[in-house]
């Protein structure tokens, strides 16, 4: 008798993907309850460590004619440049991301959301 002969192929048990249940979206045009506005997080840096999350929204706000939020991040390099976690509406994401709308050294990318243990100066300006 040969080893192989008594091998059967294992099945997987646990498949989340197909146990979760597909999410129902809404189709209805008139609805009588506020739908929240689409956000996503962006990273901008290589400001004077000087500007404030005002003078970043406003010139979001002006220059793109969005209403935006802002918040000074606390980083390593907190003495030489400052740091933004700048929240857009979804739909305009790709025209904030315009390397023309920004000055020489300025770097503005996706914001990755990496849990840290330390705590971090948060300033937020939402007005």
């Amino acid at each position: 008798m040969v080893a192989w002969e008594n091998w059967r192929e294992v099945v997987k048990k646990r498949n989340p993907k197909q146990t979760r249940p597909v999410p129902i979206k809404g189709a209805m045009d008139k609805f009588s309850l506020t739908i929240a506005e689409q956000q996503s997080c962006l990273f901008l840096s290589g400001l004077d460590p000087d500007i404030e999350p005002e003078e970043v929204k406003e010139y979001i706000d002006t220059t793109f004619k969005i209403s935006s939020k802002c918040e000074k991040m606390k980083t390593k390099k907190d003495r030489f440049k400052s740091s933004f976690k700048v929240y857009v509406p979804t739909d305009s994401k790709q025209q904030v991301l315009n390397e023309n709308m920004w000055g020489k050294g300025i770097v503005i990318n996706h914001f990755l959301h990496i849990r840290r243990n330390f705590n971090r100066e948060v300033n937020p300006v939402t007005a």
